[in-house]
C-alpha cells in the first residue's frame, strides 16, 4: 500500500501520476487536474496491490508531474506499508 497526500497541485500540469515500481512489476495511479477551477490545495492518491516479491526484491514509489508549475509538495502524512504473505 502507499498513499500520497499532495499540496499546492497546479491545474495547468496534465496529469500527476503515482508509480509503485517493484522488482518484477511497475503499478500505477494517475489524475488530471487539468479540468478543475484552479489550483488544487490538496489531493490524495493510492495504490494497493499483492504484489509478487521475493527476498531480494525491493519496492519505491515515485511520483510525476506531467507540464505546469512545479509547486506541489508530498505531505508527512503520506504512507507506504507493506505486509509478507506466506
Amino acid at each position: 500500500n502507499a498513499s500520497l497526500y499532495m499540496t499546492n497541485l497546479d491545474s495547468a500540469a496534465s496529469y500527476y501520476e503515482m508509480y509503485l515500481v517493484t522488482s518484477n512489476r511497475t503499478y500505477y495511479d494517475i489524475m488530471s487536474p487539468y479540468q478543475m477551477n484552479g489550483d488544487l490545495a490538496y489531493w490524495n492518491m493510492q495504490i494497493s496491490v499483492l504484489a509478487d516479491m521475493d527476498e531480494s526484491d525491493t519496492a519505491i514509489v515515485r511520483i510525476r508531474q506531467q507540464g505546469g508549475t512545479a509547486q506541489a509538495d508530498i505531505n508527512a502524512v503520506s504512507f507506504f506499508s507493506g505486509h509478507l504473505v506466506a
